[in-house]
């Protein structure tokens, strides 16, 4: 059965968004109702302090509006939205490529979503970024795509890899040592588990 998933479009690196689900929940985040509009997807809401907005507010989209000077994220604020309305699944587009300190606070943003047991997806033009803990990742993959494995939690223990060019069996990985960089698919698919930790996988196109 698919997983219901909600969408976060960002204002930073413009990409394809993917199709939306009957059950899906698409969120343009501020400045990402550009991106919405321009793929031809109306978004269910738009949140955000609406400071990066090139367009008027359309009058049909609702709104929740948050102050310019807040501690959180226009995105941190929109994945809450995505839990109040009961989503675990979350991919974010639009979340790379712009200002580094933003693309720096999604990755913490991926990092808090798996430490919630949530699954996350930060997708841009040219690489896909998965995190998630205790448990497993099975990714569809090109042979000789690029793959890396890292460590968000200070450790993450009994990390496995199958179908990659450098296997892992019950391994450990630290967040102050890329040991998982630079690694590669060998076929259709890749998967990834971990016992206890946070995992961060970034497959690049």
């Amino acid at each position: 059965m698919k997983e219901n998933i909600c969408y976060l479009v960002g204002a930073g690196e413009r990409c394809a968004l993917p199709p939306i689900g009957e059950n899906d929940l698409l969120i343009a985040v501020d400045g990402g109702l550009s991106l919405c509009l321009a793929e031809g997807k109306a978004p269910h809401l738009l949140v955000g302090d609406l400071d990066s907005l090139a367009e008027a507010l359309p009058p049909d989209i609702p709104l929740v509006r948050f102050p310019v000077k807040k501690d959180e994220t226009d995105t941190y604020l929109a994945y809450l939205e995505g839990v109040k309305r009961g989503y675990t699944r979350f991919a974010i587009y639009g979340g790379l490529g712009g200002r580094a300190d933003h693309t720096v606070a999604n990755l913490q943003l991926l990092y808090r979503i798996a430490k919630e047991g949530k699954r996350a997806a930060l997708i841009g033009a040219n690489a896909k970024m998965i995190a998630f803990s205790d448990g497993e990742v099975t990714l569809n993959t090109l042979a000789g795509q690029a793959l890396g494995v890292f460590s968000l939690s200070e450790i993450s223990e009994g990390v496995s890899i199958e179908g990659a060019a450098y296997p892992l069996e019950n391994g450990t990985l630290k967040n102050d040592f890329p040991l998982g960089v630079s690694n590669t698919a060998l076929g259709s698919s890749v998967t990834v588990s971990v016992k206890r930790g946070v995992l961060l996988l970034v497959l690049s196109s």
